[in-house]
Order: structure tokens, then C-alpha cells, then sequence
């Protein structure tokens, strides 16, 4: 038989009680942990086990200017809860936590050197957040390659998590949507079906993902804006501002893979002038992307309740409304 990848069970304890409290997450198989917490926690959160072990830890808050809405620092430290006193004092930006320790605490400084150099790589190569790093330290060199291999390892669990938490900076958009079957730098590898947009001046290509409506780079639409909605208004503004649509002559060009909130959002950004999505997005056969969603909810699903055998499953038991019920005083 062919193997499948199995899934991955993931337990969120809420200390508190509440999902944006204190919270202990982890993964099956995993020895690693997650400890994650809202700054203004911190009094409760600076006495918890895993602060006072060795692991690397990142700081999140909202953003201000360069068109990025979360800044993010990662650092690293044999005793967390000492960074983090001093972030408490001196740093103003974040509002969130999440730490990573080992439970059986087997994480030594040089691995933690390792984790946070791979992690400002990735955060940097994604593009998604400010980061407030100063230092730029280099991973290569770090470790043996067998330590290295295992934390590898123990990043990826990290990269598995992370989302599920809330905190999705260390991938670019476009992996953000289709995983490692695309990439954001042009070539599409995807098994995702290609939509194109051909509404007057304005050309894109784009996908439906689970985490939006993904415009690659390139995509072009006239300057001149029409009436639209006023949501789509201010984000084609503010697209504008941040350069991520740059004007071309009479055009505005995408300057990077783009990941909307919703095909509309998409077609209307582009093209300045409102349009609906699942109209004006189609496919190589010319299938909207409407029809596309419409044939997938009405496809009859193999063992389904609709395909099932109704003798089969009950017999000689006497399905008609009008069968006469047993008595039950009888």
C-alpha cells in the first residue's frame, strides 16, 4: 500500500483558562515545548518552569511605518526569565512572548545560538515583520552536523507550531499558502489551480489557498480608480504608499506576491474598480473560480450518506412512511 504522511497531534494547555492567556503547547512525539504569554501576564509568567531553563524566545507586537504590521525580536538566553526582565524594562514594542525550551532539557547555548540565527534568517527572507535584531549572527559553523541535524529537526517542530499559534512571520506569503509547493520567486510548482484576472487594462495571475487569495508578482492595473468599496479603497492606498503596487506610466505593478484577504479584495485592488472574485478570477479552461467552488460543493462524495445502500444497511427493515410503529405498550 502507499504511505501517507501521518498527521500531527498539537495540546494547548490554557493556564488561564482563556486563549490569550498563559499557554503550555506542544507536539506528539516532541520533547520541545512552547511557553507563550501577553506582556501584561508577565507578573504570573516570570515564575513558569520554562523561563528559567536554556531556549530561545520571540518577542511580538504591532508595528509602526514601513507597511509591515508586526515587529518581532529573537533572542536567546541559558535562563530565559534574565532576557526577558531586561525586554520588560527597556523594550516598548512587543506584547507578546513565545519561548521554546526542551522538557528534557537538552538544549545547551550553542544550540540556542544555532535556533536563533536560522530563525532571523528565516524571518528575513520572509519579509513579513520588522525585525528589531541589531546583530546578524550566522548559523554555519555552530555545531557538529549531527547537532546540527537535530536542530533542524527541532526547528521544523518550531515552524509546525508557530502558526497554529498565531505567529506566521518566518514564511513568505506564498509558502504561508501553498507550503513548499511554491515558492515566492516566480516559478510555480504548485498543484494549486492557476486563476487569471482579464478585466480590462488590469492582468494578474493568482491562486486560492487556505490563507487567502495569493496575486504573484508582476500583476498590473490601471492608476485611474473607479467607485469600490471602501475597505478595497484604502488598501490599494496603503499598497500604494508602501510601494507594494508601484506606478508604471498609466499602470500600478505588484511589485511582489501579494496575499489578499479574498478574491474580490484581489480583483478590485488591482484592477480599481469593484468586481466580484468568483466572477472575474477564471481558470485555463475559462471555469470561474465561482463555478470551480460551486462544482466542488455539489461533487458526490464516495461512501457518502447519499450513496449508501439502503438495503444493504437495513435489511428487511420497512423504510415506508406509511409502515405501521410497534406499540411500545405492547
Amino acid at each position: 500500500m502507499p504511505s501517507r504522511e501521518p498527521g500531527r497531534s498539537i495540546r494547548i494547555f490554557l493556564i488561564d483558562r482563556t486563549p490569550t492567556g498563559r499557554r503550555l503547547s506542544g507536539l506528539s512525539q516532541w520533547t520541545g515545548g512552547s511557553f507563550d504569554f501577553a506582556r501584561s501576564d508577565y507578573n504570573k509568567a516570570r515564575t513558569q518552569t520554562e523561563l528559567k531553563r536554556t531556549g530561545v524566545y520571540i518577542l511580538v507586537g504591532p508595528n509602526e511605518g514601513d507597511g509591515k504590521e508586526t515587529r518581532i525580536y529573537i533572542g536567546e538566553s541559558n535562563v530565559i526569565r534574565v532576557r526577558i526582565d531586561k525586554h520588560h524594562i527597556e523594550k516598548d514594542f512587543w506584547s507578546r512572548a513565545f519561548v521554546f525550551t526542551s522538557n528534557a532539557e537538552s538544549l545547551n547555548k550553542a544550540h540556542v545560538l544555532y535556533l536563533e540565527a536560522r530563525l532571523l534568517e528565516l524571518a528575513r527572507a520572509a519579509g513579513v515583520a520588522a525585525i528589531d535584531n541589531d546583530t546578524e549572527p550566522e548559523a554555519e559553523g555552530r555545531l557538529s552536523e549531527p547537532e546540527q541535524a537535530d536542530m533542524d529537526a527541532y526547528l521544523n517542530e518550531m515552524l509546525v507550531l508557530l502558526p497554529v499559534l498565531g505567529l506566521s512571520v518566518f514564511e513568505a506569503p506564498a509558502a504561508q499558502t501553498f507550503g513548499a509547493d511554491r515558492t515566492s520567486t516566480g516559478g510555480s510548482t504548485t498543484s494549486a489551480r492557476k486563476y487569471e484576472l482579464q478585466a480590462g487594462a488590469a492582468q494578474a495571475v493568482g491562486y486560492d489557498g487556505p490563507s487567502g487569495f495569493l496575486v504573484t508578482k508582476g500583476a498590473s492595473g490601471p492608476t485611474a480608480q473607479k467607485v469600490m468599496s471602501p475597505s478595497y479603497s484604502t488598501l490599494r492606498a496603503r499598497l500604494v504608499e508602501t510601494k507594494v503596487l508601484q506606478p508604471q506610466g498609466e499602470n500600478y505593478i505588484l511589485g511582489e506576491d501579494y496575499l489578499f484577504g479574498s478574491p474580490s479584495a484581489a480583483a478590485s485592488v488591482i484592477a480599481g474598480r469593484s468586481l466580484s472574485g468568483n466572477v472575474s478570477w477564471k481558470d485555463e479552461q475559462g471555469l470561474t473560480l465561482g463555478q470551480n467552488r460551486s462544482a466542488t460543493a455539489t461533487e458526490p462524495i464516495v461512501g457518502s450518506v447519499d450513496e449508501v445502500d439502503e438495503d444493504a444497511l437495513f435489511g428487511d427493515i420497512d423504510l415506508k412512511p406509511d409502515a405501521p410503529v410497534d406499540d411500545p405498550a405492547k
